[in-house]
């Protein structure tokens, strides 16, 4: 049986791309936080959360922030935050800070293709 239908409206939603990688960042931080063993590498877990905290108390929505440009600011602090722990990354989500995580620790993050 052939149905068909006709599409009467549509919305087109732009995606940003920084909120995206943001959603990313605190899905790792928020996955090393539960899971790592508490007094492994410096208690890695706990700065992990604080990050992760950090990211949810700095945003913050306000009526005009997409209008304004302030949303674009307050994903950049996020992501700010997020490289505290997990390093500065380049567009291709590779991580250029080798120093930031301890030299005694190997984390992969293996997902999000």
């Amino acid at each position: 049986m052939n149905v068909s239908f006709q599409l009467a409206t549509a919305d087109l939603r732009l995606l940003r791309t920084e909120a995206c990688r943001l959603d990313v960042d605190f899905q790792i931080l928020a996955q090393i936080a539960s899971s790592v063993e508490p007094g492994f590498s410096k208690d890695l877990g706990a700065r992990a959360l604080r990050a992760a905290n950090g990211v949810m108390n700095t945003f913050k929505r306000s009526p005009r922030d997409t209008e304004d440009g302030s949303l674009d600011a307050v994903i950049e602090r996020c992501r700010d935050i997020a490289a505290t722990i997990l390093g500065k990354r380049e567009s291709g989500g590779v991580t250029t800070d080798r120093n930031t995580l301890d030299n005694e620790l190997k984390l992969w993050a293996i997902g999000h293709w």
